[in-house]
């Protein structure tokens, strides 16, 4: 395992992160013996760095990781870093900074920590704003930038000591969503980058049917964020059978990138192919794909089962993908998943 800078924050966090998010599910529906399980297998592996949110189950999914972090004595400052998230709906509008302080106390008691490493606003990015997008609220930049917006209160509560550092969700309408990042605001950005689409980083041929998350990935890197990959495995399409069949969240069957999840479905058919014709094959390639940039500091990975943290740290033995391959998937994506005959 190896350790990145996460942009200007200091913060050396390892090149995988565990997401414990609703699609992997281990932090909402899991045992308490399969969660420490897991989280102590992630550490003996040299993962670092893990993600949740109040929206995961509930506050299911932060309580259940506070509770493992301090069983296994990795609650105390420096010893793994934590990230999570305030989103925000139309009756908070009127009072963000009121909001976010409540939120992140109360993400800060189910935690049992003093402060979270990064915490992240959640929500869509859209000019258009007003309504739920993609199972999101979404809100506009100018909520986000303006005096008394959502930025300064993300600071109030940074200036309190609730929070080292602040970052955003990447998602959205991409000119929006550059506009916050080239703001200035924010330390870290998760980002959007898989196999299914490529576009914070490559630049795709204007005929691609894909969407544009026009090179944010980049971007970010070239402004010293800390760049945090989500979506790594496509919300478990690339992830192998076990991992497409089990539940998943409310907003499994959308996508954050425009495409439905049974398009991802056909999508990965074509990737599997690629990649050697297994699930495995498939499952291997995506985790070496994202690891393989180095504008990303960590790529978040939801894991079910112990078993599938070591699936993925032993993926990184195996290096980049090859020439060969980086070929074959840029024809795919030009092509909008066209199968190559």
């Amino acid at each position: 395992m190896e350790y990145r800078q996460l942009g200007k924050t200091g913060l050396l966090v390892s090149e995988l992160g565990f997401g414990a998010g609703m699609v992997a599910g281990l932090f909402v529906r899991g045992t308490t013996d399969g969660q420490q399980r897991a989280v102590q297998r992630a550490v003996e592996l040299g993962i670092n760095h893990f993600d949740t949110a109040p929206l995961y189950g509930d506050g299911s999914s932060e309580t259940k990781l506070g509770c493992v972090l301090k069983d296994l004595d990795l609650d105390q400052d420096h010893e793994v870093v934590v990230g999570t998230k305030v989103e925000y709906f139309a009756e908070h509008f009127a009072d963000f900074e009121g909001w976010t302080r409540r939120s992140v106390e109360s993400s800060l008691g189910r935690l049992r920590r003093d402060a979270v490493d990064i915490l992240y606003l959640h929500n869509n990015i859209r000019y258009g704003g007003a309504g739920p997008h993609d199972g999101y609220e979404a809100i506009t930049p100018d909520q986000v930038l303006r005096p008394g917006g959502i930025a300064d209160a993300l600071d109030s509560v940074r200036a309190a000591g609730l929070a080292q550092h602040i970052g955003f969700t990447g998602t959205g309408d991409a000119d929006a969503v550059n506009e916050v990042l080239e703001s200035g605001r924010f330390d870290v950005v998760q980002a959007y980058y898989s196999l299914l689409n490529p576009s914070g980083s490559i630049r795709l041929p204007a005929s691609s049917p894909l969407h544009d998350f026009r090179l944010l990935v980049s971007r970010a890197a070239g402004l010293g964020v800390g760049v945090v990959a989500i979506r790594v495995l496509g919300g478990g399409v690339l992830g192998g059978a076990a991992a497409r069949q089990g539940p998943s969240d409310t907003t499994s069957s959308q996508s954050i990138h425009g495409v439905s999840h049974a398009g991802e479905m056909g999508q990965a058919e074509v990737l599997r192919s690629l990649a050697g014709g297994g699930d495995s094959d498939l499952r291997d390639l995506a985790v070496r794909f994202a690891v393989a940039n180095t504008d990303i500091s960590s790529a978040l990975i939801g894991f079910s089962t112990t078993e599938q943290v070591e699936v993925a740290a032993n993926a990184l033995a195996m290096g980049p993908p090859s020439e060969g391959d980086l070929d074959r998937l840029e024809r795919v994506w030009a092509t909008g998943f066209e199968q190559e005959r």
